[in-house]
């Protein structure tokens, strides 16, 4: 399942898009901006060992997500899996 996001860009990075596009590198703007998001959200580092009860529905979202769709990962700062992580907390439950 896909959710729609509307974002605003400027138009250098519209551009800049659609020359990738152009290129070939990207076969239309939603694959190049989907791509340069999977980029990032990969590099970013997700702390689901907060006990935040705000963050608490946001990771049972991605637990849901994991069960899912098992070639979902994430790494947690201490480098364990999502997959180590959800069994782990399963665990304590």
């Amino acid at each position: 399942m896909m959710a729609t996001i509307p974002i605003k860009l400027t138009k250098v990075e519209v551009s800049k898009i659609d020359y990738l596009v152009k290129m070939g590198k990207y076969e239309n703007r939603n694959q190049a901006i989907r791509s340069f998001i999977e980029v990032s959200l990969l590099q970013e580092s997700i702390n689901l060992e907060d006990h935040n009860p705000e963050i608490e529905k946001i990771r049972n979202e991605l637990y849901q997500l994991w069960d899912s769709q098992p070639e979902f990962n994430l790494t947690t700062r201490n480098n364990k899996s999502l997959v180590d992580f959800v069994s782990m907390d399963r665990l304590r439950n």
